[in-house]
């Protein structure tokens, strides 16, 4: 159900977010056919490597 403006009261409690386990950058790669013009934009086992090389270029849960 949406929630609009006129509905939500300072206080409201806000339902919980649920995402899965594919990402953005998970998403544009496959929209750009895994052939993005920037380098850092790659899906899967490539960005997997690179995210281990340099860790701070994303957010790797370390329950999933």
């Amino acid at each position: 159900m949406p929630r609009y403006w006129e509905d939500v009261s300072v206080g409201d409690e806000i339902d919980t977010l649920t995402t899965g386990p594919i990402g953005l950058t998970d998403e544009i790669a496959f929209v750009a056919s895994g052939a993005a013009p920037i380098p850092c934009i790659c899906a899967h086992q490539v960005a997997l490597k690179r995210y281990r090389k340099h860790l701070k270029w994303a957010f790797c849960d370390p329950v999933t």
